[in-house]
């Protein structure tokens, strides 16, 4: 489990194909590298791995073929900097909402406005997952925790601070980027408790 508030990048230093999933090899700071152990839950752009192995500067985990299918690993290539976040230990502060790093879908970013000193993206996404999407609710995109400020039909909007931009991989999107989207587990719970009875 993660909070989706992401205080540091990981660098992808190498992607190896072995035939039925990817393999990456990533480094982080080092006070992050300490934390993470052989058999540790990370999260990369939202969607959630095992560490198989570390070395002295760098960990690796795997991305199956569901993960490849689902997610936007299969578009990671070496030099590439995700949003990473260790699980949640107890007693770590909540600062966003709880992410499972479960990945419902891959959405398409429509278009960024400046909105004062905030950037307001637009990200579209399928019916269905919108149906579970609320204003003022929360959402993770590539793993960082936002709050949903408008939805439509076939899309919402997120506004981000400079902050985030800075401190995370989002100041990069553009028109047309794939993001790993989140819903809000609280929200997918009350809906399908609503659709079930």
């Amino acid at each position: 489990m993660f909070s989706g508030i992401i205080l540091e990048r990981a660098k992808v230093e190498e992607v190896k194909n072995d035939g039925v999933g990817r393999k990456f090899w990533l480094n982080v700071p080092m006070a992050f590298h300490r934390r993470i152990k052989k058999g540790a839950s990370v999260a990369l752009n939202g969607a959630c791995f095992t560490v198989l192995q570390k070395s002295l500067r760098a960990f690796e985990v795997e991305a199956m073929p569901q993960t490849l299918r689902l997610t936007t690993a299969g578009d990671w290539v070496e030099g590439d900097l995700l949003n990473f976040e260790p699980s949640l230990r107890v007693g770590d502060e909540l600062g966003g909402h709880f992410v499972f790093g479960h990945v419902d879908e891959v959405c398409q970013v429509d278009r960024c406005l400046f909105e004062g000193t905030s950037t307001v993206m637009c990200v579209r996404a399928s019916q269905g997952v919108m149906a579970m999407i609320a204003p003022r609710g929360s959402i993770a995109i590539d793993g960082v925790s936002l709050t949903v400020v408008s939805c439509k039909e076939t899309s919402f909007r997120v506004s981000l601070l400079p902050e985030t931009l800075r401190a995370t991989t989002l100041g990069k999107l553009k028109s047309g980027s794939k993001v790993n989207l989140e819903i809000d587990m609280l929200a997918r719970y009350a809906y399908e408790f609503l659709h079930k009875n």
